[in-house]
């Protein structure tokens, strides 16, 4: 009596995913690992999906596969590797420039104060309060936005311009 044995052995292969930079982004990655040490069983179609995190955002994938959906399919015929490259999105930034009329009639005061460079971030609410000198009362504001109210809230979605004014005291 003879007996024939075979084994049969299904390959497996490594896929390597990465971030550039490193932590700039995520990787979705679906199905996991389904062979040995966290590799795949041949001919496995694995879906990646990248997203940015923090202020970055997708540019594209390299490597085994190239393109800029941030979501793509790999089949696993041979070791892969494939990088999601992301890249920083600044947030535009306005200015505020605010005056007094009549000129040394008071002053008017923005908190938070502008950055370094003179600039608010997209989406700042920026508090402004007008103070009158002596001899002057607050009246309105006038510009951009306009308003009696003081102090007046002036949401940052754009360049503003705003002028407090007062009048003298009788």
């Amino acid at each position: 009596v003879a007996a024939n044995f075979f084994e049969s052995i299904t390959p497996t292969f490594v896929l390597t995913v990465i971030t550039n930079p490193p932590g700039a982004g995520s990787i979705q990655i679906s199905p996991a690992p389904n062979g040995t040490n966290g590799t795949y069983v041949q001919d496995t179609v694995v879906t990646l999906t990248a997203t940015g995190l923090g202020t970055n955002a997708f540019t594209n994938w390299t490597g085994a596969v190239n393109s800029t959906s941030n979501r793509i399919t790999v089949t696993m015929d041979a070791d892969k590797s494939v990088t999601a490259n992301f890249i920083p999105v600044i947030p535009p930034s306005y200015t505020l420039r605010v005056s007094v009329s009549p000129a040394g009639s008071g002053l008017a005061i923005a908190s938070p104060p502008p950055g370094s460079n003179g600039t608010f971030s997209a989406g700042t609410v920026v508090a402004l309060f007008a103070q009158g000198n002596p001899g002057f009362r607050f009246v309105s504001w006038s510009g951009s936005d306009a308003s009696t109210n003081n102090p007046i809230a002036v949401v940052m979605n754009g360049d503003k311009s705003l002028t407090a004014n007062f009048q003298t005291v009788p």
